[in-house]
C-alpha cells in the first residue's frame, strides 16, 4: 500500500521530465541568450553567452532564465559587476559604497528624503558604472569603519562621482564640506540692508556675521569656512599625507 501512494516521479532525476541537451538555446530576463555546449547532469550544465563569456549553471537558472551576466546593468539600470576579482560577498564594503553613490545619484524616492533634492543631478562617471573599476579605487584609499566617500571638497561647479573628484574621509568632515547657504542678502524695516553670512557647525547652522556689501560677505563666509574645516581635518589625525592632501584643498577652494 505504501509503494502505491508514492509519486511517480519517484526515483527521476531533477530535469528528466523536461530535459536538456547540448545544444539548446535558453533567453535570459535581460535579454541576453546562451548556448549549451556541455550538459553533464542538472546541476552541472556548460554554457557560452552571445559574446563568448562561459560559466557553469543549474537547470532551474536556465529554464527560468533568472542568470544575472557580469555586464547586465542590475543596480538602477546603470551599475553592473563586471568582470575581475572583485564580487559582491568578499568585498561587501566597497560593493555597499558604490551602491549607496548609485542610491543618491539615480533614485527618485531617494531624491524625495530629506536632503536627497541636494543629489539630483549628480551623476556617476561611466567608469564608475562597473564595480570593478570602483572598488580598484577603493581598495587604493586609506578606509577607516565609519568613513564616507566626499565629492563636494574636490569638485568645484560639477556634481560627479568620479576618482578626481572623491576622497574617503570621516564622517564629520563629510558633512563639514556641505555647501552652506552662505550669504544671503537681509533686511531688517528697522536696519539698514545687509549680506548675512552663515556657515554649518555639524549641520547647524552659525551666522559668522553681517556685511554691507556682497564681496565683503564672500570674503568673511570663505575665511570662517577656511579655519572650520582646517579645524575638524586636524582634530581627526588623519595620515599625514591625506591630511595634508585635504588642507591644500581647504585652501584652493576657500581662499581667505
Amino acid at each position: 500500500q505504501q509503494m502505491k501512494k508514492q509519486s511517480k516521479r519517484k526515483g527521476r532525476k531533477f530535469g528528466e521530465l523536461n530535459p536538456i541537451k547540448n545544444g539548446d538555446v535558453f533567453l535570459m530576463k535581460s535579454g541576453r541568450t546562451c548556448t549549451v555546449y556541455n550538459y553533464v547532469n542538472a546541476n552541472n550544465i556548460d554554457v557560452v553567452f552571445e559574446d563568448g563569456f562561459q560559466v557553469n549553471l543549474r537547470y532551474g537558472s536556465l529554464r527560468e532564465g533568472t542568470y544575472t551576466h557580469p555586464l547586465d546593468r542590475t543596480i538602477r539600470s546603470v551599475g553592473y559587476i563586471g568582470f575581475g576579482e572583485y564580487n559582491t560577498s568578499t568585498h561587501k564594503i566597497a560593493y555597499h559604497k558604490w551602491c549607496g553613490i548609485i542610491e543618491r545619484c539615480y533614485s527618485s524616492n531617494f531624491h524625495k528624503r530629506k536632503f536627497g533634492s541636494n543629489y539630483k543631478g549628480t551623476i556617476l562617471i561611466e567608469e564608475w558604472n562597473n564595480f570593478q573599476n570602483f572598488a580598484e579605487w577603493f581598495y587604493n584609499q586609506h578606509y577607516e569603519n565609519g568613513w564616507q566617500i566626499d565629492k563636494d571638497l574636490f569638485s568645484d561647479e560639477v556634481s560627479i562621482y568620479s576618482p578626481k573628484t572623491c576622497v574617503i574621509v570621516p564622517a564629520d568632515i563629510n558633512i563639514a564640506t556641505i555647501q552652506d547657504k552662505g550669504v544671503y542678502f537681509w533686511e531688517n524695516a528697522k536696519r539698514l540692508k545687509k549680506y548675512q553670512v552663515n556657515i554649518s557647525h555639524r549641520n547647524v547652522k552659525k551666522t559668522v556675521g553681517y556685511a554691507l556689501t556682497e564681496e565683503e560677505g564672500i570674503k568673511m563666509y570663505k575665511s570662517a569656512k577656511n579655519s572650520y574645516l582646517k579645524k575638524v581635518i586636524l582634530e581627526n589625525k588623519l595620515p599625514a599625507e591625506l591630511e595634508s592632501k585635504l588642507l591644500r584643498r581647504v585652501d584652493e577652494k576657500f581662499v581667505c
